[in-house]
């Protein structure tokens, strides 16, 4: 029997990182105990840190703002920033 010197090999396939973006803790709570077990979550709540989390963290393949989200304004530059990353996410809104 040959054994791996690194340890035991991992099967396991990592979570995908996602964005929820909500003013109300609760309505953020809620969504990510629903979705946890099938990926990573991170929560923010305003248009701000949301834009702030997606440029500084690549990790990020979805984002979910909510339409209730009163400080979601800082979605218009996204668009206009003209980055790919930022074109992609500008579907977020």
């Amino acid at each position: 029997m040959s054994s791996n010197p690194a340890g035991p090999v991992s099967t396991q396939i990592p979570k995908q990182r996602v964005l929820l973006v909500d003013d109300s803790k609760i309505v953020r709570t809620t969504l990510a105990r629903l979705i946890r077990k099938s990926f990573d979550v991170r929560e923010e709540a305003n248009g701000e840190t949301g834009w702030q989390a997606i440029a500084t963290d690549p990790s990020i393949v979805w984002c979910s703002p909510t339409f209730r989200c009163r400080c979601w304004t800082g979605s218009r530059s996204w668009s206009a920033s003209g980055s790919p990353r930022s074109r992609a996410f500008a579907r977020c809104r």
